[in-house]
């Protein structure tokens, strides 16, 4: 199957297709918004969050599992760095037929 990687802009948002296999970056500014949809609803979806001015500095889920107190966010959580600072704020969804294979999922 082959797959290509499109963009579709409107006046507020930019949709971009990921091929499978592939990855692609975003650059976000405090306030923005970024929605992460796995159209086929099977596979499990590698996410990162970094500080762009201190890349060493990224979302860390052990870090927000303790901070939490519990494995998975809920909608409102704010999501932490390895530093334990605020970097994202988890607004909803999670699949929850991913937790029972992967613990890693949100």
């Amino acid at each position: 199957m082959v797959c290509k990687k499109k963009k579709v802009k409107s006046s507020s948002s930019t949709l971009v297709t990921i091929p499978a296999r592939r990855g692609v970056a975003a650059h976000l500014k405090k306030g923005q918004t970024i929605k992460v949809v796995n159209t086929h609803g099977s596979q499990v979806v590698d996410f990162w969050a970094f500080n762009a001015d201190h890349p060493g500095e990224f979302m860390s889920m052990e870090h927000c599992r303790v901070g939490l107190g519990r494995y998975r966010p809920k909608p409102g959580d704010e999501l932490i760095t390895n530093q334990r600072r605020k970097i994202l704020k988890f607004l909803k969804g999670y699949l929850p037929w991913c937790a029972r294979h992967h613990d890693g999922c949100l």
